[in-house]
């Protein structure tokens, strides 16, 4: 579920087609042109959390676009200095991870620092590409966020179509209760608390295998949520 950006927004359409489908409340497969812009900035993590410190520039965020009142990024938005703003984001955990194919960071590690997108050159024919994040917000009887983020891909090119996940990793979460959802309001803070997994996908040989990294229980995140509207 990695994507390619074309005309500077996101082709979500072939990241949908690729992997085991994720369905998303409410998200279309591309953004609208005149979809709003926010800063996301994810801070203040207890023992384990992800963080958006990567970029160190006013503390570190990423962009994300307004998509039926649910966020999404991939790393391809502009910021009001017309600069893209990378899909990084800092893990904070003991979770351990070995892979197939080198992305630039080698065959095995700790999620302890920043992943996402690579700028390594693998093999020829083949490319690291950047991942993508969904934060989406339900409400029934109790506000909700839900996290997931594919990080670290590993592309073949497939005939002519579009390119095929060969391997990639996704953090996804439980849905996090909240004091009150954010309902696309200019600005807007909360603390996250709750249980996130991290995972494992790889093709072999045609067969999609999908891992937990965890043993299926996962690691108790913890920390602070920030969503403030770009203004152009």
């Amino acid at each position: 579920m990695c994507n390619r950006t074309i005309g500077g927004l996101l082709a979500v359409a072939a990241v949908i087609a690729v992997l085991f489908i994720w369905a998303v409340p409410g998200f279309a497969q591309q953004p609208g042109t005149r979809a709003d812009v926010y800063r996301v900035t994810m801070k203040n993590v207890y023992a384990m959390g992800v963080k958006s410190d990567c970029s160190t520039d006013e503390g570190g965020y990423v962009l994300a676009w307004n998509n039926n009142g649910n966020l999404q990024s991939g790393g391809s938005l502009l910021d009001t200095d017309g600069f893209r703003v990378p899909l990084f984001l800092d893990l904070v955990t003991d979770v351990g991870w070995t892979r197939t194919y080198d992305v630039g960071r080698g065959l095995s590690g700790v999620f302890n620092g920043c992943f996402g997108e690579t700028l390594a050159q693998p093999a020829p024919g083949n490319r690291g590409a950047s991942g993508v994040l969904f934060i989406v917000f339900e409400k029934k009887k109790v506000s909700t966020v839900s996290f997931r983020w594919n990080f670290d891909c590993y592309e073949s090119q497939s005939n002519k179509i579009r390119d095929t996940i060969q391997e990639q990793f996704i953090m996804t979460s439980d849905p996090i209760t909240l004091a009150a959802a954010w309902t696309g309001q200019d600005s807007w803070t909360a603390h996250v608390a709750g249980t996130f997994e991290l995972k494992h996908y790889l093709n072999a040989g045609g067969k999609s295998v999908n891992q937990s990294l965890t043993n299926g229980q996962g690691r108790y995140f913890e920390f602070d949520l920030v969503i403030e509207k770009l203004l152009r």
